[in-house]
C-alpha cells in the first residue's frame, strides 16, 4: 500500500526464469516479478536495460519488446 522507488537488478546468467538474446521473438519464462512489471509498465517511471558487460540495450520505451 505504500508507494516509493523499487531498484531491481536481474542478472541474466543466474536467473534461471530469464533468458535474454536480444528482442524477443518469442515468449520467454520470466520471474513473477517481472511478469507484474511488465503487466503494470505504466507504473515503471525508469528503465535502463544493460547486458553483463556494461553495453546499454534499452531503458523503458523498449521494455516489454527486450524482456
Amino acid at each position: 500500500s505504500e508507494q516509493g522507488s523499487l531498484e531491481i537488478i536481474i542478472v541474466p546468467s543466474f536467473n534461471k526464469y530469464l533468458y535474454f538474446s536480444g528482442e524477443k521473438s518469442h515468449r520467454k519464462s520470466l520471474s513473477p516479478i517481472i511478469s507484474r512489471i511488465l503487466d503494470d509498465s505504466d507504473s515503471v517511471s525508469k528503465c535502463i536495460i544493460a547486458t553483463l558487460d556494461g553495453s546499454i540495450v534499452g531503458d523503458e520505451s523498449v521494455m516489454r519488446d527486450v524482456l
